[in-house]
């Protein structure tokens, strides 16, 4: 559906697990796929740490703080996304 006031096109999802695509609703066009190389099937529900008994047993005190690793995990998604495009030729914005 196409919502005039931010142009902002909605996306259809059809399929289950690596056969899951998202298409937009005002062209079908599929503009999203499951990587097979990222599935997980066997995905928990949540995933939580606890930095506590390393930094008890261990004496480890972390380096960076969670923001900081989210920032560079997310940078590097960035980098990795870039080189696939140049690799497989498509237009970086």
């Amino acid at each position: 559906n196409w919502n005039k006031d931010n142009n902002s096109k909605a996306i259809f999802w059809e399929g289950e697990g690596v056969n899951e695509v998202g298409r937009r609703s005002d062209t079908n066009e599929i503009v999203i796929r499951v990587d097979s190389r990222y599935y997980r099937p066997a995905e928990v529900e949540s995933l939580i740490g606890n930095p506590l008994k390393a930094s008890k047993k261990l004496n480890w005190q972390p380096k960076i703080t969670l923001e900081q690793l989210v920032s560079e995990m997310v940078e590097n998604d960035l980098k990795k996304a870039k080189n696939e495009k140049i690799y497989k030729g498509l237009k970086i914005n």
